[in-house]
């Protein structure tokens, strides 16, 4: 799984302690296949909510802000790249690497 990297590594998602479902969203993710095609609307009432929808959608702002005061600012992105692939870049690259520093208590 590659996203926006320019070398080969395992993906830093496969270290993380999460049930089947959710690795398999947090895959699907980074595949660039959610949301699913053809679009579906959101929750909060957006109409055909494309990827870049849940940067701004209000019913994800509450765990998007949580993100953002665990992790610190984030510098200023790519057009086709969210937050959400910025933070998920950043998770440590070995299993023991998630028993250190500020992963330890996310």
């Amino acid at each position: 799984i590659r996203c926006f990297r320019s070398y080969r590594i395992i993906d830093p998602i496969l270290y993380l302690a999460a049930s089947s479902l959710d690795r398999h969203r947090l895959i699907k993710w980074r595949m660039h296949w959610l949301p699913s095609y053809p679009l579906k609307d959101c929750e909060c009432g957006a109409t055909a909510a494309p990827r870049e929808h849940y940067a701004i959608c209000p019913l994800l702002q509450p765990m998007r802000h949580e993100l953002l005061e665990t992790f610190g600012t984030i510098p200023e992105l790519r057009k086709e790249e969210q937050d959400i692939d910025y933070i998920l870049n950043r998770l440590p690259r070995s299993n023991s690497g998630l028993t250190r520093g500020k992963w330890k208590t996310t």
